[in-house]
């Protein structure tokens, strides 16, 4: 009997509820993934943590990609804090393609990112705006991202499994 996976919007579903209810209990969310394997079997992990020197956040996403290939995972979805510009098109255009990096943009928002990511070059995205302006932090307005759309060092950690 094949073993009935979640889609990979239905995993981004449920660790958007996970997210929020942690967030919204504890005002943070620490870097983790929940990744899924061949036999359905969750692997729910902490990030070490994804600060540090751009060698060091290397470092993590190549041992992460390794636990995967190892684990035979088939989907994962990350879940962290993170900055993000929100731009329409017309004013990416307008910055020339020079985007500056969210973290030194006086325009940041701050966001939980969800990032799923299938074994079949699947990947679908999900920001939520955090919210502290009334001195407790609380997950608001959720939004979707093209597939496709995200790019780093954290993107495209699944190799195609062996099995396949």
């Amino acid at each position: 009997m094949t073993k009935k996976h979640p889609t990979l919007k239905e995993h981004t579903d449920e660790a958007e509820k996970f997210a929020r209810g942690y967030f919204n209990d504890n005002g943070q969310l620490a870097p983790m993934i929940d990744a899924i394997d061949e036999d359905g079997l969750h692997y729910v992990m902490l990030v070490p943590q994804i600060g540090g020197t751009g060698s060091e956040r290397d470092a993590i996403a190549t041992g992460l990609a390794q636990f995967f290939k190892e684990k035979k995972i088939i989907q994962y979805v990350m879940m962290i804090e993170a900055w993000t510009l929100k731009m329409s098109q017309d004013e990416l255009i307008a910055a020339g393609g020079e985007v500056p990096r969210p973290s030194l943009s006086p325009n940041r928002v701050e966001i939980v990112c969800l990032q799923g990511e299938t074994w079949k070059g699947e990947n679908y995205g999900r920001s939520i705006d955090i919210d502290r302006s009334d001195g407790k932090a609380k997950l608001t307005t959720a939004m979707e991202f093209p597939s496709g759309s995200t790019t780093g060092r954290f993107c495209n950690l699944l190799h195609t499994p062996s099995f396949n």
